[in-house]
């Protein structure tokens, strides 16, 4: 990744938004190169199943409305996910043009298995950092709530 695109990590962020995006650059740079070393898929890849493995069937709308993306992204991504084996695409047989995405046996093996394995390495990283993980996370799960009823897609307050 280039300088410009992550940040040094002794920048000092003095907006949490920016601390927030920072970590999530961080996690998700990591998460890609484990995945991709260990399981042979990307982050990308792996967020996808990952949100179909509790969601699965589902259509191209539903998916779309889980990974906050169009439904035109998902299209898109589909014909790779189907040639690499993770998923596979079937006609509804109660709704004509639907089109309903599961995960292959493979893909539900990857996601049960690098699951675990990210969240353990990610805590084991943290462990000596005197940050109380299982707070943070109440404290995330909190403002995510909050988010989600106070502000709209676009930014603005509802």
């Amino acid at each position: 990744m280039n300088e410009r695109a992550r940040p040094q990590s002794t920048t000092q962020h003095a907006h949490v938004t920016v601390s927030l995006h920072h970590i999530v650059a961080l996690i998700d740079a990591y998460a890609d190169a484990r995945l991709t070393a260990d399981f042979g898929v990307s982050f990308s890849e792996y967020h996808v199943i990952a949100v179909l493995f509790d969601e699965e069937p589902t259509d191209v709308t539903g998916l779309a409305s889980c990974l906050g993306i169009s439904k035109a992204a998902v299209s898109k991504r589909l014909p790779s996910l189907v040639r690499s084996g993770l998923v596979t695409t079937n006609p509804d047989p109660d709704h004509g043009r639907r089109i309903l995405i599961t995960l292959t046996d493979q893909a539900r093996a990857i996601v049960a298995q690098a699951a675990p394995q990210l969240e353990a390495e990610f805590h084991n990283t943290l462990a000596d950092s005197g940050v109380d993980l299982t707070h943070l996370n109440t404290d995330l799960t909190r403002l995510i709530a909050i988010l989600e009823r106070t502000m709209t897609p676009q930014g603005e307050h509802s």
